[in-house]
């Protein structure tokens, strides 16, 4: 069985996008919600299937990410492991990472 570990932090991003979405719409914050929770089980026995980033600080060498299912502008941050994955962050594209990612490493 695959290991899915997730920093703190991790839940208040879910709650501030689905917060958001709920400005548009109650049922797209549901669907996000629910989306999140499907593609973390999806990804979590393959760890190696996101994209590695590039960031300048060595201490995110190693950090992915996957677009959350049916929410292509929302992106999960993650840290392969040998049998699952450790999310650090869940957050629009658009966002500048860095400066996030590295207060949760």
């Amino acid at each position: 069985m695959s290991r899915l570990r997730w920093r703190p932090g991790v839940d208040d991003d879910v709650y501030e996008i689905a917060s958001y979405l709920i400005g548009e719409s109650e049922d797209a914050a549901r669907r996000f919600v629910d989306a999140v929770q499907k593609t973390l089980k999806d990804l979590s026995p393959v760890p190696g299937m996101g994209s590695r980033k590039d960031f300048e600080d060595p201490e995110l060498a190693e950090v992915r990410t996957w677009r959350v299912e049916g929410f292509p502008n929302h992106l999960i941050y993650y840290l392969p492991l040998e049998d699952g994955i450790d999310v650090l962050a869940i957050m629009h594209g658009a966002r500048d990472a860095e400066p996030h990612l590295l207060r949760r490493v």
